[in-house]
């Protein structure tokens, strides 16, 4: 005969228990046993259960577990397009991207900012742990690779117009709150999270802490900029302002700087990318570098790695025959020995002085193939990459 036991091993959890008295005691946990044939087995219980595609614990949705499985169905359709990797277009793949692999895993990946431990972005400095958001992150870095053929995260992130993993998350909390902010009163999910007017919403529950934190906004990892100075239009006053105020504004020219801050990016100028500058508000959108487009596979390949400093890897200079590398372009004057010197014309060394006269924080090593990419001139950047190739096939015929 199959017996219950009930065990009085007690230890704290979220959990109730009867005790031997049949009274219900909080924060412990009941142990249920049953013996089949004179071996005693516990009872398992279940710790999570799925309801409407969401995990569920005691607690509610576990958002935390619906980002880590959101993610293992995103890595399964990536994978499933690697037989796809050189034959699609640079481009396609990004669109492919955007539209059908990160949506997946982003209607929980908002609320990330509000169960991770934010104390890792308090520092402007800071080595970034990806433990919380593993599988999310393991998708950005896989779908990048896969797109440019690269494993230079940042570098591929900034030349796709994509924020990387902890600056996009920190993005979706912040257009979350924008978007909380803007319901209408008489929306349901508002009501649910008015702390006021619902009893049921402590402050410690995690609708609460949505609510609540406020440090999201003072993460210096980030350094997002405070909201514009307004003047009250008839007292002239300044007006305070409040948290969300010019909250798009700040998101877009916080990307722009975190971009700007790396020093493969300052080589991408802005009429280099997709949106051009029609006003300061847009010009710092971020978006793609028009390079991806070419649609001549060679060339577009060969700038791709020229602006993630991959071209001419392991391979040795035409000009001073050292290891080749993208600083060689200046140092060793390449637009002034032949059959360099042909290809270029007056008007592109016109625009490459230009570029550094208007941009002062260029970088030493910003050359002619930069400023012939920035400037869409691709038939020249294809010539001038031509006599590469001549030079090293000569190399390797008379090794």
């Amino acid at each position: 005969m199959n017996k219950f036991n009930k065990s009085n091993n007690n230890y704290k959890s979220n959990n109730n228990l009867i005790n031997n008295n049949n009274n219900i005691e909080k924060n412990e946990k009941v142990h249920f046993y049953i013996t089949i044939k004179g071996i005693k087995k516990e009872l398992s219980g279940v710790v999570t259960y799925k309801y409407l595609g969401f995990p569920h614990t005691v607690k509610g949705i576990d958002w935390k577990e619906h980002l880590e499985d959101s993610s293992k169905k995103s890595l399964k359709f990536i994978k499933s397009l690697y037989y796809y990797k050189n034959s699609l277009p640079t481009v396609s793949k990004l669109i492919i991207f955007k539209t059908f692999i990160r949506p997946i895993m982003e209607y929980s990946a908002c609320l990330s900012f509000y169960w991770m431990d934010l104390e890792q972005f308090k520092k402007p400095n800071s080595t970034l742990n990806y433990e919380e958001v593993s599988g999310y992150h393991k998708v950005m870095t896989e779908a990048v690779e896969w797109i440019v053929g690269s494993s230079k995260f940042n570098v591929a992130c900034s030349l796709l117009g994509l924020p990387p993993t902890m600056l996009r998350l920190y993005i979706l909390a912040l257009r979350f709150k924008i978007h909380l902010d803007g319901m209408s009163d008489n929306n349901p999910l508002k009501k649910t999270f008015d702390l006021k007017k619902n009893a049921l919403l402590s402050m410690t529950s995690f609708a609460g802490r949505i609510i609540s934190r406020k440090d999201i906004f003072n993460l210096k990892y980030f350094n997002l900029p405070p909201p514009r100075p307004k003047v009250d239009p008839i007292t002239k006053e300044i007006i305070r302002p409040k948290e969300l105020d010019d909250m798009d504004y700040r998101i877009n020219l916080m990307i722009k700087n975190y971009f700007l801050n790396l020093k493969s990016d300052a080589i991408i100028l802005p009429y280099a990318r997709t949106n051009k500058i029609i006003n300061p508000e847009n010009s710092i959108i971020i978006s793609p570098d028009r390079c991806i487009f070419i649609r001549d596979s060679t060339t577009r390949y060969n700038s791709i790695n020229w602006r993630l400093n991959s071209f001419g890897h392991k391979k040795t200079c035409p000009i001073c025959g050292e290891s080749f590398n993208r600083g060689h372009i200046n140092e060793c004057k390449f637009i002034e020995y032949e059959p360099f010197k042909s290809i270029i014309t007056e008007n592109d060394l016109l625009l490459l002085k230009e570029d550094k006269e208007k941009f002062k924080d260029l970088p030493k090593t910003y050359n002619i193939l930069d400023s012939l990419l920035n400037h869409k001139n691709y038939n020249t950047f294809k010539l001038f990459i031509e006599k590469f190739y001549i030079y090293w096939e000569i190399i390797n015929n008379n090794k």
